[in-house]
């Protein structure tokens, strides 16, 4: 557990992905990110054997394939554009076992390294009852299961609940 102390509110970035579904064939089609002051997200272009289509996960985060070729920028440059905004940064993650498998499939194809860590938001010792009350309230008004909004949701609820 982080000791609150040794907390910088502003230090908490938080990550979150979409994908292709939840099996072990599934792939990022979806990045978002949650700083202090600033957000971003982008869209994957699928690799060439990047096959996997789950229309369940589809009706969820409501990005069609096509629009990930259309609009998604290239596995090398989603990796080079992480690396460069978060090098030597640690993240926050609702669910870090699926964000890491994600981000190393990701990381895989770029065929290159990740210079940033992931943690479990779950490290971090804020009030349960206050991010869920946060959190309802938040995706009440905010799209939900976009990348960027779910880590701003995260993010904020977070800072809140910690306060």
């Amino acid at each position: 557990m982080i000791d609150l102390e040794d907390l910088n509110i502003k230090e908490i970035i938080v990550i979150d992905c979409e994908a292709s579904g939840l099996k072990e064939k599934s792939y990022p089609i979806e990045v978002g990110v949650a700083l202090h002051e600033d957000s971003f997200s982008f869209l994957i272009k699928p690799e060439k054997d990047w096959t996997y289509w789950s229309k369940s996960a589809e009706k969820i985060h409501n990005i069609k394939r096509e629009e990930l070729f259309d609009e998604g920028i290239s596995c090398f440059e989603a990796a080079q554009r992480l690396n460069s905004q978060l090098r030597d940064l640690t993240l926050f993650s609702d669910a870090t076992d699926y964000e890491t498998f994600w981000l190393d499939r990701l990381f895989k194809a770029a065929k290159c390294e990740r210079f940033f860590d992931i943690e479990s938001i779950y490290s971090l010792p804020f009030k349960d009852e206050v991010y869920a009350a946060e959190k309802k309230r938040l995706s009440s008004f905010i799209i939900i299961h976009r990348a960027e909004n779910d880590a701003h949701i995260i993010r904020e609820s977070l800072v809140k609940s910690l306060s």
